[in-house]
């Protein structure tokens, strides 16, 4: 039973519709970072974050807890649903559908 909820788990964290929502996130994160021009170091260290997670965030190789998310937003001082950005009416099922080319139906 144990190996089958692992299997599960492992399953959803490579599903291309949630790889999609956190490469956005990261995508946005890193926009508004840039925006101010403020150096990965200077967040990270502003967030309590680590430098090398945000790096791995901001490339869409890191899916981070909502903690580790509202930590970042204090730390750009903006709201966390900022990261959202984009995402407003795609639901997860869908997101993966589009990245596979199928059409909405």
């Amino acid at each position: 039973m144990r190996n089958m909820f692992i299997n599960t788990i492992a399953a959803m964290k490579s599903d291309s519709a949630y790889i999609a929502i956190h490469r956005t996130l990261g995508v946005n994160a890193a926009r508004i970072r840039a925006q101010r021009g403020q150096s990965q170091l200077f967040v990270a260290d502003r967030s309590g974050v680590d430098r090398s997670a945000l790096n791995k965030f901001e490339s869409g190789k890191y899916n981070p807890s909502v903690e580790w998310l509202c930590k970042l937003a204090d730390g750009l001082d903006v709201p966390v649903v900022e990261f959202f950005s984009g995402l407003e009416s795609s639901a997860p099922g869908k997101i993966g559908k589009l990245d596979r080319g199928e059409a909405e139906k």
